[in-house]
Protein backbone atom coordinates (compact mmCIF):
# COMPACT_ATOMS: atom_id res chain seq x y z
CA UNK A 1 0.00 0.00 0.00
CA UNK A 2 3.33 2.36 0.70
CA UNK A 3 4.22 2.68 -3.00
CA UNK A 4 0.78 2.41 -4.25
CA UNK A 5 -0.56 5.03 -2.23
CA UNK A 6 2.49 7.34 -2.92
CA UNK A 7 2.65 6.47 -6.57
CA UNK A 8 -1.02 7.38 -6.79
CA UNK A 9 -1.09 10.70 -4.56
CA UNK A 10 2.48 11.81 -5.99
CA UNK A 11 2.81 10.68 -9.24
CA UNK A 12 -0.50 9.93 -11.05
CA UNK A 13 -2.65 13.14 -9.31
CA UNK A 14 0.43 15.35 -10.70
CA UNK A 15 -0.11 13.86 -14.27
CA UNK A 16 -3.22 14.27 -14.28
CA UNK A 17 -3.30 17.54 -13.29
CA UNK A 18 -0.80 18.42 -16.16
CA UNK A 19 -2.99 16.63 -18.35
CA UNK A 20 -5.55 18.22 -17.63
CA UNK A 21 -4.16 21.56 -18.12
CA UNK A 22 -3.14 21.45 -21.44
CA UNK A 23 -4.74 18.63 -22.94
CA UNK A 24 -1.66 16.17 -23.90
CA UNK A 25 0.49 13.26 -21.75
CA UNK A 26 3.57 14.07 -19.83
CA UNK A 27 5.24 11.53 -19.17
CA UNK A 28 8.19 12.99 -17.88
CA UNK A 29 6.06 14.45 -15.01
CA UNK A 30 6.61 10.70 -13.00
CA UNK A 31 10.33 11.67 -13.16
CA UNK A 32 9.84 14.89 -11.90
CA UNK A 33 6.93 13.28 -9.12
CA UNK A 34 9.40 11.04 -7.56
CA UNK A 35 10.26 13.50 -4.10
CA UNK A 36 6.80 13.36 -4.24
CA UNK A 37 5.75 9.49 -4.13
CA UNK A 38 8.51 8.75 -1.76
CA UNK A 39 7.38 11.65 0.92
CA UNK A 40 3.84 10.08 0.63
CA UNK A 41 4.77 6.65 0.57
CA UNK A 42 6.84 7.33 3.82
CA UNK A 43 3.49 9.12 5.44
CA UNK A 44 1.79 5.21 4.69
CA UNK A 45 4.90 3.73 6.01
CA UNK A 46 5.20 5.76 9.31
CA UNK A 47 1.31 5.01 9.84
CA UNK A 48 1.58 1.06 9.04
CA UNK A 49 5.08 0.97 10.56
CA UNK A 50 3.99 2.15 14.23
CA UNK A 51 0.84 0.42 13.86
CA UNK A 52 2.20 -3.57 13.16
CA UNK A 53 1.00 -5.15 16.55
CA UNK A 54 -2.32 -3.59 16.28
CA UNK A 55 -2.43 -4.64 12.54
CA UNK A 56 -1.71 -7.90 13.15
CA UNK A 57 -4.02 -8.30 15.69
CA UNK A 58 -6.84 -7.10 13.01
CA UNK A 59 -5.17 -9.37 10.60
CA UNK A 60 -4.19 -6.85 8.22
CA UNK A 61 -1.29 -7.53 5.93
CA UNK A 62 0.67 -4.39 5.29
CA UNK A 63 4.39 -4.37 4.47
CA UNK A 64 5.62 -3.63 7.60
CA UNK A 65 3.14 -6.86 9.27
CA UNK A 66 4.95 -8.68 6.66
CA UNK A 67 8.81 -8.04 6.94
CA UNK A 68 8.81 -6.58 10.58
CA UNK A 69 9.73 -3.76 12.53
CA UNK A 70 13.30 -4.06 12.21
CA UNK A 71 13.33 -4.61 8.81
CA UNK A 72 10.81 -1.70 8.33
CA UNK A 73 12.40 0.83 10.17
CA UNK A 74 16.00 -0.15 8.40
CA UNK A 75 13.66 0.15 4.27
CA UNK A 76 12.20 3.79 6.23
CA UNK A 77 15.09 5.23 7.10
CA UNK A 78 16.45 3.79 3.30
CA UNK A 79 13.45 5.65 1.89
CA UNK A 80 14.34 9.31 4.10
CA UNK A 81 17.94 9.22 3.04
CA UNK A 82 16.73 8.46 -0.73
CA UNK A 83 13.98 11.29 -0.93
CA UNK A 84 16.44 14.05 1.07
CA UNK A 85 18.90 13.18 -2.01
CA UNK A 86 16.18 13.18 -4.18
CA UNK A 87 15.34 16.54 -3.05
CA UNK A 88 18.11 18.08 -3.10
CA UNK A 89 20.10 16.43 -6.25
CA UNK A 90 17.07 16.26 -8.86
CA UNK A 91 16.46 20.11 -8.81
CA UNK A 92 20.06 20.89 -9.55
CA UNK A 93 20.49 18.01 -12.33
CA UNK A 94 17.12 19.47 -13.84
CA UNK A 95 17.59 23.06 -13.88
CA UNK A 96 21.24 23.54 -13.28
CA UNK A 97 21.84 26.29 -11.08
CA UNK A 98 18.10 27.62 -10.10
CA UNK A 99 17.88 23.94 -8.52
CA UNK A 100 20.42 25.15 -6.17
CA UNK A 101 17.26 26.65 -3.97
CA UNK A 102 16.36 23.75 -3.17
CA UNK A 103 19.30 21.76 -1.85
CA UNK A 104 19.78 25.28 0.24
CA UNK A 105 15.78 24.58 1.74
CA UNK A 106 16.45 21.51 2.74
CA UNK A 107 19.93 22.11 4.43
CA UNK A 108 18.77 25.13 6.30
CA UNK A 109 15.21 24.26 7.46
CA UNK A 110 15.15 20.60 7.05
CA UNK A 111 18.02 19.22 8.66
CA UNK A 112 16.47 19.06 12.48
CA UNK A 113 13.19 17.36 11.22
CA UNK A 114 15.28 14.66 8.91
CA UNK A 115 17.77 14.14 11.58
CA UNK A 116 14.67 13.29 14.08
CA UNK A 117 12.71 11.45 11.79
CA UNK A 118 15.96 8.86 11.42
CA UNK A 119 15.78 8.38 14.58
CA UNK A 120 12.52 7.12 14.75
CA UNK A 121 11.35 3.87 15.62
CA UNK A 122 8.21 3.28 14.43
CA UNK A 123 6.62 2.02 17.81
CA UNK A 124 3.11 2.64 18.46
CA UNK A 125 4.10 5.11 21.64
CA UNK A 126 5.94 7.72 19.53
CA UNK A 127 3.11 7.20 16.34
CA UNK A 128 2.03 11.07 16.82
CA UNK A 129 5.07 12.29 16.96
CA UNK A 130 6.41 10.20 13.87
CA UNK A 131 3.00 11.02 11.82
CA UNK A 132 3.91 14.99 12.73
CA UNK A 133 7.47 14.65 11.52
CA UNK A 134 6.66 13.21 8.40
CA UNK A 135 4.24 15.28 7.78
CA UNK A 136 6.48 18.43 8.62
CA UNK A 137 9.53 16.96 6.07
CA UNK A 138 7.34 16.52 3.35
CA UNK A 139 5.80 20.34 3.77
CA UNK A 140 9.68 21.58 3.78
CA UNK A 141 11.53 18.44 1.64
CA UNK A 142 8.44 18.42 -1.09
CA UNK A 143 7.95 22.58 -0.52
CA UNK A 144 11.55 23.36 -1.40
CA UNK A 145 11.85 20.82 -4.41
CA UNK A 146 8.31 22.78 -5.76
CA UNK A 147 9.83 26.36 -4.64
CA UNK A 148 13.02 25.33 -7.02
CA UNK A 149 11.14 24.74 -9.74
CA UNK A 150 8.89 27.98 -9.37
CA UNK A 151 12.12 29.78 -9.31
CA UNK A 152 12.73 27.92 -12.82
CA UNK A 153 9.73 29.53 -13.88
CA UNK A 154 10.09 32.61 -12.83
CA UNK A 155 13.58 33.08 -14.28
CA UNK A 156 12.34 31.74 -17.44
CA UNK A 157 9.22 33.92 -17.97
CA UNK A 158 11.55 37.31 -16.89
CA UNK A 159 14.83 35.91 -19.12
CA UNK A 160 13.24 33.71 -21.30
Amino acid sequence: GELVSGFVMGGLIPLGIAGCADGKLHWQILLYSLPLIVGIALIMMSNNGSDIEKDMKAGRRTLPTCIGRKKTVRLYRYFIISWVTLAAVMPLTLLGFTGFISTIFVVIFGRKVIKKQLSCRLEPQGRIATMQGIVLMNIVLNGAYVASFAAGFVQEVFHG
